[in-house]
């Protein structure tokens, strides 16, 4: 290193390794900075980052060591100076890889990814593998590494007059126009001067389970948002948002697990969560199947389907028998609560009043169990005193209450404590006769204790509801 240099030159060498090491230190506090106000999600290649940056800072501080000219010149032709870092054990030397080789294994494993994964999945998010043919004699001009199965390609052939083909190209937008029941398709005459599809059935389909779609669809109806902005004139689709209250985050989680997309962040301030996602090709993905079945924020979502060239579909207003869609609303909009004076548990929902709201048809969607509908004016809170109107649909009446049980059975709720509500139903049925027993009874014991753990759960404000006081 330094050992046969001028005294001059060693100091040359020592101050300029001592100025690296600035810039350097404002890189590294900058990605971790970056980490601490981002949301860190634990994956492979996440994990080599943290990884580099640990071992990038450990190989900085140990070269700080070598900046003193005296210090490299006993660490000179050591593997000190090999590795920057080395470790010691009864004379015995370990090898120490330099955070270069883990920057090697980084690009060694998403080289691996790209071979093996994510050339199976296209923007429709389809796992579909490639396989391009030629126009004339149908022989593989890129091979399938993996199965034999081909991916729907569209491929265009510059010919002269006697069909020889001169060159090929592959369109690279991945639009499925026809499926096909096998894998060879006789080839067209080259003088057609036509595009030759080839395109087999992909296993993955790109449509979504129905029953979880219908319940999303009912969550976005409730809390979600389709963030609409207007951009040199244009309206632009920005992001897709579900926000809802920290104790109902069990929701948010099951969207992402179920969609393997979008991401969770908290509120710092406010006892929120937000599950949001904002590439086009994700929101593409999400409004297709959405299509079709939101039928409350409608305006917002027609400009979306707008945005990304998809064409509308309007949804049926009279929800059927067990949809999951009402249990979404429920999930997000909905309450269930216990009517002292009517002794039942009720399910309600009030939403704003609008040109849509007011098509809404619940009659149906729980068997044997029609629900009270009610319109009502409210006064905001701010100064200015603006009034709006809502409707609610009320579902309380006694013998409703096991119908009710019966369909969040089969569409559960994802909120905890509304689902704990409503698994307690045939437990209180056996008991709310007891309410009219005397206080010293034992009877009236099970009756107040049943009623007080129902209020209590997951509840921090049970003690301000009003008849607490009267069973206690």
């Amino acid at each position: 290193m330094l050992v046969k240099f001028w005294n001059t030159t060693r100091a040359y060498f020592t101050a300029a390794t001592l100025i690296i090491a600035v810039p350097t230190g404002i890189k590294i506090f900058s990605w971790l900075a970056t980490c601490y106000g981002g949301s860190l999600q634990l994956t492979p290649s996440m994990l080599f980052a943290l990884g580099f940056v640990f071992m990038f800072t450990i190989g900085g501080l140990s070269g700080v060591v070598l900046a003193n000219a005296s210090l490299d010149i006993a660490f000179h032709d050591t593997y000190y100076v090999v590795a920057q870092t080395g470790k010691g054990l009864n004379n015995l030397y370990y090898y120490a890889f330099d955070y270069m080789l883990e920057t090697m294994f980084l690009g060694s494993y998403l080289l691996y990814t790209l071979l093996y994964y994510l050339f199976k999945i296209d923007e429709k998010r389809n796992q579909n593998l490639l396989s391009i043919y030629s126009e004339n004699n149908k022989k593989s001009v890129v091979f399938n590494y993996f199965y034999n199965n081909a991916k729907q390609t569209n491929i265009q052939s510059a010919e002269n007059c006697k069909g020889f083909s001169e060159t090929i190209r592959q369109i690279s937008k991945f639009n499925i126009h026809t499926e096909l029941e096998q894998s060879y398709i006789s080839p067209i005459t080259s003088c057609e001067a036509k595009k030759k599809i080839v395109c087999v059935r992909s296993k993955r389909s790109n449509k979504l389970n129905s029953s979880f779609i219908n319940w999303l669809a009912g969550v976005i109806d409730g809390d979600g948002n389709f963030d609409i902005r207007k951009i040199n004139s244009k309206l632009v689709l920005k992001a897709i948002r579900i926000k809802l209250h920290n104790r109902d985050v069990r929701i948010l989680t099951r969207i992402q697990n179920e969609l393997h997309m979008g991401r969770i962040r908290a509120d710092k301030n406010k006892p929120h969560s937000l599950w949001i996602i904002s590439k086009k090709e994700e929101m593409e993905f999400l409004i297709n199947n959405l299509n079709g079945l939101i039928r409350i924020k409608v305006d917002s979502f027609q400009k979306a389907c707008h945005f990304l060239g998809v064409k509308f579909i309007e949804a049926n207003y009279n929800i059927a028998a067990f949809d999951p869609y009402f249990s979404g609303l429920i999930d997000t909009d909905g309450t269930i609560v216990y009517n002292y004076s009517g002794n039942r548990i009720e399910c309600n929902l009030e939403i704003k009043y609008n040109d849509y709201s007011k098509k809404l048809n619940l009659d149906n969607v729980i068997p044997n169990y029609k629900p009270c509908i009610l319109l009502r004016k409210h006064k905001s809170s701010s100064k200015e005193k603006v009034f709006f109107n809502s409707i609610a649909f009320k579902f309380q009446t006694v013998k409703g209450m096991v119908f009710l049980y019966d369909y969040f059975m089969k569409n559960r709720l994802y909120c905890d404590f509304k689902f704990y509500r409503i698994s307690k139903i045939k437990q209180f049925i056996t008991v709310r006769d007891y309410k009219n027993d005397s206080k010293d009874s034992i009877e009236f014991k099970i009756y107040s204790d049943f009623i007080l753990n129902w209020i209590q759960y997951r509840n921090p404000l049970w003690y301000k509801v009003p008849f607490v006081n009267k069973i206690r």
